[in-house]
């Protein structure tokens, strides 16, 4: 999947959060040592050196993002 696909599933895995298990989810799909974006930083080395910078960025965005998320909803449960 392209990097633009898997923001676009991201996005769709934020906004589907309602309840603690979905969280739960989130956290092990996207921030888990198996997760997707883990498997993503596994996977930079194959792209190609002069595109690895803004790769390396959008990941890293996406992962702050998902981090952000995550301690704000621990924080206010709904």
């Amino acid at each position: 999947a392209s990097l633009d696909e898997l923001e676009r599933r991201f996005t769709a895995s934020l906004e589907a959060v309602r309840a603690p298990q979905d969280l739960d989810a989130l956290k092990r799909d996207w921030l888990s040592k198996e997760g997707t974006l883990k498997s993503l930083f596994k996977q930079l080395r194959e792209v190609p050196e002069e595109r690895r910078p803004e790769v390396a960025a959008r990941i890293n965005a996406l992962r702050d993002r998902a981090e952000s998320f995550v301690v704000e909803a621990e924080q206010d449960p709904k």
